[in-house]
């Protein structure tokens, strides 16, 4: 039913935090790459013109900026006009609150050959969600610690990218809410899907914007239990495919509770919905991290044209540390009526 494929895989070098686009069947992935020996900290590319079945071997897109931070998780868009971006926080070591950790962009053109980059932000916070092109703006989200509370802040430009406008897409007294993925319904509506991190398997939070991210909903839960890092597209048949780690505790250490990746499916009717009770999601598994210290999910997503779903994400399972696998299916695969 699901497919397998290695992307990239080293025993010294941990690869996480993927994503993915499509271009004229070729398929573009970047990842971020770590090897704390070496203090190599490194934005990755691999490339597949066979659907996904090979890849090439990675590419360093950019290195460390300096001693004091790593590369934190990458996103990569292809807009309208059949641009691409990539962007990813330097994440500085000691910033705790994740205020001096900045996004930085990076442009190609539609065939994927660089423009420029790295482009400093003023951009704030870590795990940057990928651009969301309205017709008037482009729109992305990160998360910030305040006093040991995350909060969730959007960014909007209007000028594509060259300066950006910080508000708070959503600052829970109840939730720990983080790493967010927005899709736009159409033109106006948009929703936001969250990670709770409190590790008591809360459900995926969402939040519900009907004025291009002007002013939001408050939170409401999507009955997809212990949903960490999700991130969603749309479909072809109008469904959306939201895929996810299912972390479902927090335990000292690591290892034990982060060892499912997940699928889901669900309606524009679910998406919109804010009663729990009447959401009726599809959740499948996509892989299992078989290793003592599993570590898996962060993922991206493409659609070919003939229906052929691919996902990329990180996994430990049987290597050292994580690797990038890819998998394909297809949304006949995953319910026999």
């Amino acid at each position: 039913m699901i497919e397998k494929f290695s992307i990239s895989k080293d025993k010294k070098y941990y690869r996480a935090f993927t994503d993915l686009i499509e271009i004229n069947g070729r398929l573009i992935c970047s990842f971020a790459e770590m090897n704390k020996e070496t203090k190599e900290y490194n934005i990755c590319i691999c490339e597949s013109i066979d659907r996904g079945n090979t890849w090439t071997e990675r590419r360093i897109l950019q290195k460390k900026l300096d001693d004091n931070g790593r590369w934190d998780c990458s996103r990569i868009s292809k807009m309208k006009d059949g641009n691409i971006i990539i962007l990813s926080t330097w994440y500085i070591n000691d910033d705790k609150t994740k205020k001096d950790s900045y996004v930085y962009l990076w442009h190609f053109d539609k065939m994927f050959n660089y423009i420029d980059g790295p482009i400093k932000t003023t951009i704030n916070g870590i795990v940057p969600d990928k651009i969301t092109e309205l017709d008037d703006r482009w729109i992305t989200s990160t998360h910030e610690n305040n006093n040991g509370k995350r909060e969730t802040y959007l960014y909007t430009s209007f000028d594509k990218g060259v300066t950006w406008k910080k508000s708070v897409l959503v600052k829970s007294t109840i939730y720990d809410v983080c790493e967010t993925s927005i899709i736009a319904l159409d033109n106006n509506t948009l929703v936001a899907l969250m990670r709770e991190n409190s590790g008591q398997g809360i459900d995926c939070l969402k939040a519900i914007s009907y004025d291009k991210g002007e002013s939001w909903t408050d939170v409401h839960k999507m009955p997809i239990p212990a949903c960490h890092r999700p991130v969603i597209t749309k479909l072809k048949s109008g469904n959306y495919l939201i895929t996810y780690r299912f972390d479902y505790a927090k335990f000292i250490g690591k290892g034990i509770h982060g060892n499912i990746f997940m699928g889901c499916l669900c309606t524009k009717e679910d998406l919109l919905e804010t009663n729990r009770d009447k959401i009726v999601p599809r959740i499948f598994p996509i892989d299992y991290d078989r290793n003592i210290n599993s570590n898996c999910g962060y993922s991206g997503q493409i659609e070919f044209n003939d229906g052929l779903i691919y996902v990329t994400a990180h996994i430990v399972d049987d290597n050292p540390v994580a690797q990038i696998r890819g998998y394909s299916f297809r949304e006949k695969d995953l319910i026999i009526k």
